[in-house]
């Protein structure tokens, strides 16, 4: 089998969150959220925590990694 080496050279991202066992019990959002952009084989990453307790944090933290 032949091996592409052109695939090694690319970027992996991956991400996830968890929505923590408080917010499912207050029936909340998760207020985490991620992003990334590839360019030329770098790799931007933007991560916001919505700190809990602020109102509408889910959607600041959304806009912030989409900025």
């Amino acid at each position: 089998m032949r091996r592409d080496r052109t695939l090694i050279n690319l970027p992996f991202v991956m991400g996830g969150f968890v929505i923590s066992p408080s917010h499912l019990r207050e029936n909340l959002p998760c207020q985490d959220a991620c992003a990334y952009k590839v360019s030329q084989n770098k790799v931007i990453v933007a991560v916001a925590d919505g700190h809990g307790s602020a109102s509408k944090s889910s959607e600041g933290a959304t806009f912030v990694v989409k900025l």
